[in-house]
């Protein structure tokens, strides 16, 4: 037990290190990868939503550690994608397709992108215009949705979880 507990622990948090420090530095528009929200994709769908919120909660808190926007603006975004990411797979989408993942992985960088930009950048709204930020979120979104997709087709390689099982009748 405190073997998977400590495996995950240290998951966590070097997931939200590496996009605290680390994907912020990235080329050719890859710095707006989101990291921790697509992790939380995959654990709840690779496990379950007890696992997803420690995922959120400790995840926000060491991005709140390195962040400059006011404290809880990462604990309260994790949590408001974690609950639209358990709606779509029990409500909207419940299949583990590609589709699923794609659909599921657009709407949380939109949500992500959307917060941070009403929260953050009103003054740079009125400073670039509309078209320049229409311009970076359709940027982020492409990043987010080819990680999210290289991510799927990398664990389906590894994994059966996400093939599709069928009955065979035995007569």
């Amino acid at each position: 037990m405190y073997r998977h507990f400590l495996t995950s622990l240290i998951a966590i948090v070097a997931v939200a290190f590496l996009d605290a420090v680390f994907v912020g530095s990235l080329p050719f528009g890859l710095h707006r990868l989101h990291l921790l929200p697509l992790a939380l994709i995959f654990v709840l769908l690779l496990s379950n939503i007890r696992l997803a919120s420690w995922w959120a909660l400790v995840g926000g808190l060491v991005l709140e550690l390195f962040s400059f926007r006011f404290f809880g603006s990462y604990l309260i975004i994790l949590f408001i994608v974690l609950a639209i990411i358990q709606f779509m797979f029990e409500k909207v989408i419940t299949n583990r397709s590609i589709y699923s993942i794609v659909i599921i992985s657009a709407v949380v960088t939109v949500v992500w992108d959307l917060f941070f930009l009403v929260v953050d950048y009103q003054t740079e709204i009125i400073a670039y215009g509309g078209l320049e930020i229409i311009k970076i979120m359709i940027l982020s979104l492409i990043a987010n949705i080819l990680a999210a997709s290289l991510t799927f087709y990398t664990i389906n390689a590894f994994s059966r979880r996400f093939r599709p099982v069928f009955l065979s009748f035995r007569k």
